[in-house]
């Protein structure tokens, strides 16, 4: 019973002319508009024929479609409400929260379509400055979807890799979490799952303090896996995971080779991922 807010803040009406795609572009992009919600005529929907394609987000290909054909208004007031708790029961999904997680890059295909349309009305330096302008957009949607997959427990790997690309954008700042907490959730996530198609997957062993909170983040991706303070003698067929395993003179490296036991170290996996 309460109004959350909208999805994006817009104080007037926007008329955008037919055939403007740059003041499409432009509109979208200053007020991060994501025109999903449309009334349009239905002899203008059934002209255009709109189909969904997996490389440009169809609200940015629709939007443009229908600018291509006569006027469009972005309304300042909004005339569609979202429900989005109700009743008890099952939480209602929201198809934007779980597609933010995955599709910025068709977020972006989207954006570069239109700009592609309205490349004929630009001179170089606006066709710049517009380019320019689709990265802190897209930047923005990235890091609300490192936000959620990481507080959803996600493939760690796969969001570190989102995270660095972040970082490349030059937006690291816009990361939920310092990029190094990621870089070792990436790891331990890695290390847990690595033979999870397996279905003899090799128990998990960590008899040493580790660094930061990783000893507390390790139980909690590997769950009943993962033993820690396990006797030496008992330390067999299984992954051994210490802080470093610079620290494994050769001698015992043959004994644990020996017992069927892989050695892996965090700060020499971290090594690997850290910039």
């Amino acid at each position: 019973n309460r109004t959350i807010g909208t999805f994006y803040q817009q104080t007037e009406d926007v008329l955008v002319r037919q055939g403007d795609q740059r003041a499409l572009l432009d509109t979208v992009l200053r007020l991060k508009a994501f025109p999903e919600i449309v009334v349009a005529r239905r002899d203008a929907w059934h002209a255009l024929d709109l189909r969904i394609n997996p490389h440009a987000f169809w609200a940015f290909v629709f939007a443009s479609s229908y600018v291509g054909r006569g006027e469009v208004l972005f309304n300042a007031r909004p005339f569609y409400v979202s429900i989005s708790r109700y009743f008890a029961g099952p939480p209602r999904t929201q198809v934007g929260m779980e597609e933010v997680e995955t599709s910025w890059d068709c977020y972006r295909g989207g954006l570069e379509f239109v700009l592609g349309r309205a490349l004929g009305q630009l001179a170089p330096a606006d066709h710049a400055a517009l380019l320019a302008r689709i990265n802190p957009m897209i930047a923005q949607r990235m890091a609300v979807a490192i936000r959620l997959r990481h507080a959803r427990e996600r493939n760690a790997v796969d969001t570190y890799h989102l995270a660095c690309r972040l970082r490349g954008l030059g937006h690291e700042k816009m990361l939920p979490v310092p990029l190094a907490t990621l870089a070792l959730r990436a790891v331990l996530w890695s290390i847990v799952n690595e033979d999870s198609t397996d279905a003899a997957a090799p128990a998990l062993i960590c008899n040493e303090p580790l660094p930061d909170d990783a000893r507390r983040q390790l139980a909690a991706i590997a769950g009943d896996r993962i033993r820690f303070d396990v006797p030496a003698e008992a330390v067999r067929d299984c992954v051994l995971i210490v802080a470093s395993d610079e620290t494994i003179d050769a001698s015992a490296r043959e004994c644990l080779a020996a017992a069927n036991v892989r050695c892996v170290g965090l700060h020499q996996a971290l090594a690997r991922l850290q910039p």
